[in-house]
């Protein structure tokens, strides 16, 4: 239609009826007159663009000057297209400029009349305005390609799956590659390719719990495509994607984690067993006092926490460094006049100094720690020590005092480890304090053995000798009477006799107290009765023994019967002041063994602090070792009363040796 077809459209109902159609459909109509030139557009197409009906003419190029330059070649192509090619259909999208200057998107449809040679001479057309929808389309693509590059470039493998067949329909690089597929390969692809056969029944219940609409997550092992596994962490759900549903599995793989948790587990059982070693280790060296047999024990246990081919222990004596053991190859009297070497005093010196562990990989290589090692094995070096390739030495140190020196080698090159460092300073610092415990061990030995000397000899001078200093004075009586008056002769006499008996009993707890084993063949019963004895001749007390047969237990229990009533006479001599003492011994019917022991003496508060309150907890400890009960009751002027009750079936317990004595 033209321009000067408007008035038959005003009464042609069949114009009407098009005209409100196009109106309802709020399209804005075209007609171009090609033979003319003249184009009709509609006030709603001039709308479109923001002009009134009078702001366009009915000029072609009304058209063609608004569209976008990027669109202008390709819609007049296509203008030329149809109007040469009676097949073709014209419809076009492009932009046109609206009079705010905005683009709009259009969407042009439209059909031609031809002559009989085929050429248009007339083509009419709608333009609808679909910027909205294309803004729509716009944003849809970018977040297409937002997801689709967020899908590829995650970390984690996306794999979706067909519900029915459960093959890969899509997944991203990531997958793909974790699994060692190139992406196309890998499309298409059935999951039992790369899942490991143990796992196929797992997975075909996640397929299950996928089409029920279940979502999961497990673990896994795939199967790369070169054979090689991986651990997996999987997540999956269903999803629908243009407009079916698939399973979406998350794919990570975390083989790295768990390779870092079976290693750490690992390092956690070395750990527990190095732990263990250290403290059967420690108990080991803890239990052990006498010097040789401690140095023999370090050495061995040693040996389990690191497997030397030598090692030797080094520690002061005076003033020089003394090699007290060694384990390995070669011989004492060479290692003895190493010892003596001062070129090995002064580098052992310099290294125990420094008081830091030091370790030499190759004792024949290059470094300070090697060259001072070649000096200190002297000539040594290509006899006794040839078969020598690394060197460690850690000092013993107590109190941040350096006592010695612990020194390992080994016959190959660079053994010792950071593990074995730390072990070998663990057993270090053990043995530097056994060492030391050793030290004061032997010390207080001595000591003790001269505290001991000095009792024995106060006891002599205060008993003993005094009473063979009666005996002399009373033999000197008695032979001068003999010549003056024999009859007087016989009461000095008397007297000297009576000294010699108490003389005797002493002299008899002095030696049982030396050599308590006689318990072992004269019994609990005789050493009470000897005990009594030598109380009553040194001290004159009363003592009243009340005692049953030798008793049927173990010798420590008696030795410890023993102790505990040894304990309490010297109390009863020297802090109660008492003159008579009562020992009972019985069996009860409860099978048990009572040692109940009375005095009349000046009693005390057991609640306070009292001399000879340390023997009473020795005595309290011995009866709890036998699994046994003590009491102690005392009042002041009242005396005091204890008592110590243990089974008669001797206890498989390991008590002390109870000949070392407690008397304080």
């Amino acid at each position: 239609m033209t321009g000067t077809d408007t008035t038959n459209a005003e009464t042609d109902p069949t114009a009407e009826r098009l005209a409100l159609a196009i109106e309802g459909a709020n399209d804005g109509l075209w007609d171009w007159d090609i033979a003319a030139n003249k184009v009709y557009y509609s006030p709603r197409w001039k709308a479109m663009l923001g002009y009134a009906d009078d702001e366009i003419s009915d000029d072609f190029d009304e058209w063609v000057r608004r569209i976008h330059p990027d669109d202008r070649e390709r819609c007049l192509g296509a203008i030329a297209e149809h109007l040469h090619s009676p097949e073709s259909a014209y419809r076009l999208e492009h932009r046109l400029r609206h009079k705010d200057g905005s683009w709009r998107w259009i969407l042009t449809r439209a059909a031609s009349l031809r002559d009989d040679t085929g050429r248009a001479y007339r083509i009419a057309g709608w333009h609808t305005d679909i910027t909205e929808r294309r803004a729509r389309e716009s944003q849809l693509k970018e977040r297409e390609r937002q997801y689709h590059d967020i899908f590829q470039a995650t970390s984690d493998g996306l794999i979706l799956n067909d519900l029915k067949t459960g093959r890969v329909v899509e997944a991203n690089r990531a997958a793909s590659a974790m699994h060692g597929y190139p992406l196309k390969e890998f499309i298409g692809l059935h999951p039992t390719a790369f899942i490991a056969p143990e796992y196929h029944d797992a997975y075909e219940h996640y397929m299950d719990s996928a089409r029920d609409g279940r979502s999961f997550r497990t673990h896994a092992i795939d199967v790369r495509k070169d054979g090689s596994l991986l651990h997996v962490e999987i997540h999956g759900a269903t999803i629908v994607h243009m407009g079916r549903k698939f399973m979406l599995g998350v794919v990570r793989d975390i083989s790295e984690r768990v390779r870092y948790y079976r290693e750490l587990e690992r390092r956690v059982e070395q750990r527990s067993q190095e732990l263990t070693i250290l403290l059967d280790i420690s108990q080991s060296v803890a239990s052990t006092l006498e010097l040789q047999s401690l140095l023999h024990t370090i050495l061995d246990q040693l040996k389990t926490v690191v497997d030397y081919t030598g090692a030797a222990i080094i520690a002061w004596q005076g003033k020089r460094l003394a090699l007290l053991d060694y384990r390995g190859p070669g011989s004492e009297d060479d290692l003895a006049a190493l010892e003596q070497s001062s070129e090995f005093q002064a580098t052992l010196r310099n290294f125990v100094d420094e008081q830091e562990i030091r370790v030499v990989g190759n004792v024949r290589g290059d470094g300070p720690g090697a060259a001072a090692f070649r000096r200190a094995a002297g000539a040594f070096l290509e006899t006794e020590f040839a078969f020598v390739r690394s060197w460690m030495g850690v000092p013993l140190v107590v109190k941040e005092r350096v006592i010695g020196m612990l020194n390992i080698v080994h016959a190959e090159e660079n053994f010792f480890t950071e593990r074995h460092v730390a072990l070998v300073a663990a057993v270090a610092g053990q043995a530097a304090i056994a060492l030391e415990n050793s030290r004061l061990y032997e010390q207080g030995k001595d000591l003790a053995a001269l505290e001991e000397r000095q009792r024995l000899a106060r006891e002599l001078h205060d008993s003993v000798s005094q009473a063979l200093f009666g005996i002399t004075l009373g033999v000197r009586t008695a032979h001068t009477l003999l010549d003056r008056d024999p009859a007087r002769a016989a009461e000095p006499l008397d007297y000297a006799l009576s000294l010699a008996e108490a003389a005797l009993a002493e002299m008899r707890a002095l030696i049982f107290e030396l050599r308590p084993e006689s318990l072992a063949t004269e019994g609990l019963v005789v050493a009470l009765e000897k005990l009594a004895a030598a109380a009553r001749a040194r001290h004159h007390i009363d003592v009243h023994m009340h005692l049953i047969e030798e008793p049927p237990i173990s010798l420590e229990a008696k030795q410890a019967l023993y102790r505990i009533a040894q304990e309490a006479l010297q109390n009863v001599v020297r802090h109660a002041h008492a003159t008579e003492v009562t020992v009972l011994l019985s069996e009860q019917e409860n099978e048990e063994l009572v040692l109940d022991i009375r005095d009349n003496g000046v009693g005390f508060d057991p609640a306070e602090s009292f001399p000879g309150h340390l023997g009473l907890n020795s005595m309290r400890e011995r009866v709890m070792r036998l699994g046994g009960v003590f009491s102690l009751e005392s009042t002041h002027d009242q005396g005091t009363h204890l008592v110590a009750s243990i089974p008669l079936v001797p206890l498989d317990v390991a008590l002390p040796d109870a000949s070392s004595g407690d008397e304080g």
